[in-house]
């Protein structure tokens, strides 16, 4: 009997067809070939995870064909079910993240599959999509919940126009559910004292000698109206000092099971260029870090293409996390109110603003000193006009240039505020001192006052 090689004693041999597998960048891969010798990669955190999702995306794909079926018949590649068709979506697309895939699929699983997931998705119809909203409101979904399971199986039937599975989407003669969105009436109500809290806050924090100066330059990545992945994935390489300009051509993904990574693409897909004002390109020109953290940037399959030095890090080096966008514009909101109206001061629901606002209060700004539609659409990354108009409450014309009328119209406007503000600190340090102890001084209010008169006035 042959001894086996040390090789051959340590790693166990893999069935024919399982195809490679092996480590990359802390996570598994599983690696395999179809018909036509197109290689194709499937990651876990595991060796049996990512075999696992090898074999179901092998499946879901057909890769490995089932028994012949008569011509036209349900189930196949070409002519797919509802059920069929989500798992192909939501497996092939990696675009969507881990967190999203898990509701996407929960949504179409509790309120899609259960009564059309046997259809073929060609025979779908515009009455269908009407039953599916009757039956909702039936079983007393929520507004919300309508909402998003419409998005979500709305997207998913615009992708399989686009590789031709069906000819049209079949949703696009029904109207969506409506709902209440809470959020844009919260925006919508508070916008005009938000607006001026974010310019007392880029004013404040772009002082050396305040508690929040270490994070004036994340500030100013999202005073330019930057979705989270997009200001955490900007790359020292993408800050180009000739032009001062800015590109975004990556944005920041999350691994599963930990971890992060750089993917080329906006969340639309397509790159874009922002000629940034002086004081923005200083800002992030400032951050950059000899120990900063270099990330891979790898496609939709998976392959390293390259790499990045990531551009706003933490003091060790280490790139944002997540979670931590949150909590520190949390943290500065919460330190910039107590600066403003003492130690006793705290951050009440109405004064929050979420990150997300910032994109509106920018194209505000923008409309406000008279950019047109289309440039606030080519700086927020919007496809269409309709989405900037939903993000944009002035809207006028102008044709001066863009990022030296920004750049004044946010020096000017953050210096009124931050030297009204300061004055407002300085009365409630003197009213707080002289009352025992009681704070006597009334608070701003914080529901919207219209449009704000110009500074020069």
């Amino acid at each position: 009997m042959r001894r086996a090689d040390s090789k051959t004693a340590i790693r166990k041999r893999r069935r024919k067809g399982d195809g490679g597998l092996y480590e990359e960048s802390g996570q598994w891969c599983a690696e395999w070939h179809d018909s036509e010798n197109r290689r194709h990669r499937a990651y876990g955190a595991t060796p049996e995870l990512a075999l696992a999702r090898k074999a179901k995306r092998i499946q879901v794909a057909f890769i490995q064909p089932p028994k012949p079926k008569q011509r036209g018949s349900i189930g196949t590649a070409s002519n797919p079910t509802v059920k069929q068709a989500m798992e192909t979506w939501l497996l092939n697309n990696e675009n969507i993240g881990e967190t999203s895939r898990g509701k996407y699929r929960r949504n179409l699983e509790r309120y899609v599959i259960p009564y059309v997931g046997n259809r073929a998705v060609k025979k779908l119809t515009p009455d269908d999509m009407e039953t599916l909203k009757t039956t909702w409101k039936q079983q007393h979904v929520g507004q919300s919940a309508m909402w998003h399971v419409w998005k979500t199986l709305n997207t998913m039937l615009n992708s399989l126009v686009k590789k031709g599975t069906i000819q049209r989407n079949p949703m696009v003669q029904v109207d969506a559910p409506k709902r209440t969105n809470r959020r844009a009436e919260h925006i919508e109500a508070y916008i005009s004292a938000h607006t001026q809290t974010a310019l007392g806050i880029i004013a404040w924090t772009a002082k050396e000698d305040t508690s929040c100066h270490r994070y004036h330059s994340l500030v100013m990545a999202m005073a330019l109206g930057l979705r989270r992945a997009e200001a955490l994935g900007i790359t020292q390489a993408s800050l180009i000092p000739s032009t001062e300009t800015l590109e975004i051509r990556t944005r920041l993904k999350q691994k599963v099971g930990g971890g992060y990574y750089l993917q080329p693409a906006t969340k639309n897909g397509h790159y874009r260029t922002i000629r940034l004002p002086h004081m923005h390109y200083m800002a992030l020109a400032n951050a950059k870090r000899e120990n900063a953290i270099t990330l891979p940037i790898q496609d939709e399959d998976g392959t390293r293409i390259g790499e990045g030095k990531i551009l706003l890090t933490r003091e060790d080096g280490k790139n944002y996390a997540y979670t931590d966008w949150n909590s520190i514009w949390r943290e500065i909101q919460t330190a910039y109110k107590k600066h403003i109206w003492g130690e006793d001061a705290k951050l009440e629901v109405d004064d929050y603003i979420v990150p997300h606002e910032m994109r509106h209060i920018t194209s505000s700004i923008l409309g406000e000193q008279g950019e047109s539609m289309k440039t606030v659409q080519s700086i927020l990354g919007h496809m269409t006009p309709e989405m900037t108009e939903h993000y944009t409450h002035l809207l006028e014309s102008g044709k001066i240039e863009t990022a030296e009328r920004w750049g004044a119209t946010i020096e000017q406007m953050a210096e009124f505020i931050s030297s009204t503000m300061e004055e407002v600190a300085k009365v409630s340090a003197e009213a707080e001192s002289q009352s025992d102890g009681k704070n006597v001084v009334s608070r701003p209010t914080t529901r919207k006052q219209g449009n704000r008169t110009k500074r020069d006035e």
